[in-house]
C-alpha cells in the first residue's frame, strides 16, 4: 500500500501536464479577433407581451317596468235577505208573505217602443166575463180612452174595466202607445193605484227601505202605504218595490184597504172555496182575503181543464188588476 501510493501521485501529475500542453496547442490554432472597447452586446430588448383583451362589458337589459297597483273596488254592499217566515203568521189584517218573486218593468218610466202587433190577451174565462156593467156613456168608438192604445181593443172584453182605470187617472200607459194589457203587475204598481184612488196623499213618513228611491213615480205612494199599514215591507230594508205580485196577495191588498176605509166586508156571494179544484194552492194568510173576494164576485174562477180554478199565485196581469179594480170601486167603495 506505501509503495503505489507514489505512484498514483505521479500519474496524477504527468496527466495534468499532457492536458495543459493539448489546450496550449488548441488555442495557438485560433484566430485572433481584435478587441474594441467601444463595442458592448446589446441585449436582445425584453419581449412585452400582448395585452390581454379585456371581454367586452355585458349588457344589463333594461329594468322591466312594473304596473301600477290596480285599484281595488270597494265591496259592493249586499242587502240584507229578506226574512222567510217558517209559519205564516195570521193576524186579523192577512200579512202579504215575505217570499221576493220576479222583479217587473214600473208602469210609467219612458220605455222604447217594441216592434210588432201586440198579443191579445185569451178569451176570457168565468173569471173575466163580458158581461161587466158597461162603463156610463162610452160608445166604444174613438172617443173611448181606451182607443188611444194600439193594443187595445175597444170591444173587447177587458175595455170596462181598463176604460174605467184610464179614465180616473188609475193606470196610465206606456209612452211607446201600447198599455200592455199581460204584462205583470208589481207591488209598487198596486200601491201606486191605490195613491192615486186616494187622490195622491202627502204623508210625512220617514222610510228606510233601501230599495225605494227618492224622487221616482212610486216614491210617495210608497211612503203613503206604508204609512197606513196597507203594504208591509219584507224587513225594515226591503220594500220588494218591483216584486211581481200574486192574486192573492193583490185580493189581500184590497182586503186590508177596504178594512182601513171602513167599508162593509160582509159577503153577499159565495164564500165556499172548496168549490175550486185548487183551494189548496191558497196560503194560509190570505184565504180571509180569498174567501171575502169570491164572495164579493171580484174574481169568480177561470176555467182550465174543465175544473174552476181560482189560481192563488198566479201572477196578475195589469188587464187582470184593470177588471178587479173596477169591479171592487163598483161593488166595494
Amino acid at each position: 500500500m506505501k509503495n503505489t501510493l507514489p505512484l498514483l501521485i505521479a500519474a496524477t501529475v504527468v496527466i495534468s501536464m499532457i492536458s495543459v500542453s493539448a489546450l496550449t496547442i488548441y488555442a495557438n490554432t485560433l484566430p485572433l479577433v481584435p478587441f474594441n472597447p467601444t463595442e458592448t452586446e446589446t441585449p436582445d430588448e425584453p419581449v412585452i407581451p400582448d395585452t390581454p383583451v379585456v371581454p367586452d362589458t355585458p349588457v344589463v337589459p333594461d329594468t322591466p317596468v312594473v304596473p301600477d297597483t290596480p285599484v281595488v273596488p270597494d265591496t259592493p254592499v249586499i242587502p240584507d235577505t229578506p226574512v222567510i217566515p217558517d209559519t205564516p203568521v195570521i193576524p186579523d189584517t192577512p200579512v202579504i208573505p215575505d217570499t221576493p218573486v220576479v222583479p217587473d218593468t214600473p208602469i210609467d218610466p219612458s220605455l222604447p217602443a217594441r216592434p210588432g202587433t201586440p198579443a191579445q190577451p185569451e178569451e176570457p174565462a168565468a173569471d173575466e166575463p163580458e158581461q161587466n156593467a158597461p162603463v156610463s156613456g162610452c160608445m166604444r168608438n174613438s172617443s173611448c180612452p181606451t182607443a188611444a192604445f194600439s193594443d187595445l181593443d175597444t170591444k173587447a172584453w177587458y175595455h170596462d174595466g181598463i176604460h174605467f182605470c184610464i179614465e180616473n187617472g188609475l193606470m196610465n200607459g206606456y209612452e211607446d202607445g201600447t198599455f200592455r194589457l199581460q204584462t205583470t203587475t208589481s207591488r209598487a204598481m198596486v200601491v201606486t193605484i191605490l195613491w192615486r184612488l186616494e187622490d195622491k196623499p202627502v204623508v210625512n213618513y220617514l222610510m228606510q227601505f233601501e230599495d225605494v228611491k227618492n224622487d221616482q213615480w212610486y216614491t210617495e205612494a210608497i211612503r203613503w202605504a206604508a204609512s197606513e199599514g196597507i203594504v208591509n215591507g219584507y224587513d225594515t230594508k226591503t220594500f220588494g218595490t218591483d216584486d211581481t205580485i200574486t192574486r192573492e196577495q193583490l185580493l189581500t191588498i184590497l182586503y186590508r184597504y177596504a178594512q182601513k176605509k171602513g167599508f162593509n166586508l160582509s159577503p153577499a156571494g159565495n164564500t165556499d172555496l172548496l168549490s175550486y179544484a185548487d183551494t189548496a194552492a191558497i196560503d194560509d194568510w190570505a184565504l180571509t182575503a180569498m174567501q171575502w173576494a169570491c164572495g164579493a164576485e171580484l174574481i169568480q174562477g177561470i176555467e182550465n181543464g174543465g175544473k174552476m180554478n181560482l189560481e192563488p199565485r198566479g201572477e196578475a196581469t195589469r188587464v187582470q188588476a184593470a177588471t178587479i179594480l173596477y169591479r171592487f170601486c163598483e161593488t166595494i167603495m
